[in-house]
């Protein structure tokens, strides 16, 4: 995966991430995960049910509306100060979506790396070699599953994102749309709140169409004015002919017969064995747990 602006790392707030991140991907934008962030809330300050106001905060999308989070910040400031004094110590573009400018859709949190983890937690004691073409199959069997749904779906966006479509279809009842232009429009809730949507530059005011490339209430309500393809409004990457060509590479087994060609630098290269010996009970099998995270530690 090469160093590239564009790319969004997600993980928790460990200072050997952070140093390694910058090391080796200087170019990149990181994110807090929120989920581990709500953890470290949970621990810290128990009381008030602050952790939940602190999971809103960070996945609203607009600064100011009164359901976004300056909302839920004014309130997490109100019921406990020290947790707004800990959250202030966290860059908001870090841990929030209002202030992030990266493209980082809606994942707030590294939850797909825990399952990951696992998916692969059977066969991570095994001897390297073995474990990494236990990671190989697996991947394998993956791609190949994905690779064959994808050529089964007809419809022009994947499955899920057409979910929230449906979803978001719902919260569209009630809203007055007034044209601007042929692309752009002002939509009026009941409450009388104005909201702008550009369907041209797939943008609202209120910054979920913007950020997510999915079309939500205010967008379709304007979208079925118009009369406009709903799909032709979602981001490229929920398209299945996308997400089809991310699948399309075979992951092949290592050949076994033979005498593989290496490269003349790993054969010159000297391998040191390590100086220390492994400490009193063994080499440990698993992650140490992040705080809050009640994960079994093995040794």
């Amino acid at each position: 995966m090469p160093d590239a602006k564009n790319l969004v790392i997600v993980s928790d707030r460990h200072a050997s991430i952070y140093a390694g991140i910058r090391q080796v991907y200087p170019k990149v934008f990181h994110g807090a995960c929120a989920v581990h962030i709500e953890r470290n809330v949970r621990v810290k300050f128990p009381k008030k049910g602050v952790s939940n106001l602190v999971s809103k905060a960070s996945r609203a999308f607009n600064e100011t509306d009164l359901t976004d989070f300056r909302a839920f910040n004014t309130e997490i400031w109100r019921r406990n100060s020290g947790c707004a004094d800990y959250l202030a110590g966290i860059p908001k573009e870090h841990w929030t979506q209002a202030y992030c400018e990266a493209k980082r859709y809606n994942l707030t949190s590294c939850n797909i790396v825990e399952a990951l983890n696992s998916a692969l937690g059977k066969i991570i004691e095994l001897p390297i070699v073995t474990l990494v073409e236990g990671i190989r199959t697996k991947l394998m069997k993956w791609f190949c599953l994905r690779r064959a749904k994808a050529l089964k779906l007809k419809d022009i966006i994947i499955p899920n994102a057409h979910k929230l479509i449906l979803r978001h279809h719902a919260g569209s009842n009630g809203l007055a749309v007034l044209p601007i232009s042929p692309w752009t429009f002002q939509v009026n809730n009941v409450e009388g709140t104005v909201f702008y949507v550009d369907l041209q530059k797939k943008a609202c005011s209120r910054r979920q169409f913007d950020k997510l490339q999915i079309p939500r209430c205010h967008a379709l309500v304007a979208a079925a004015q118009t009369k406009i393809h709903i799909p032709t409004l979602v981001g490229n990457w929920f398209k299945v002919r996308v997400w089809e060509k991310y699948y399309a590479e075979f992951i092949k087994p290592v050949s076994t017969h033979g005498k593989e060609e290496v490269d003349g630098v790993i054969e010159e290269s000297e391998f040191i064995p390590r100086d220390h010996s492994i400490g009193h009970g063994g080499r440990m099998k698993r992650r140490f747990p992040s705080v809050g995270n009640h994960m079994v530690t093995e040794h």
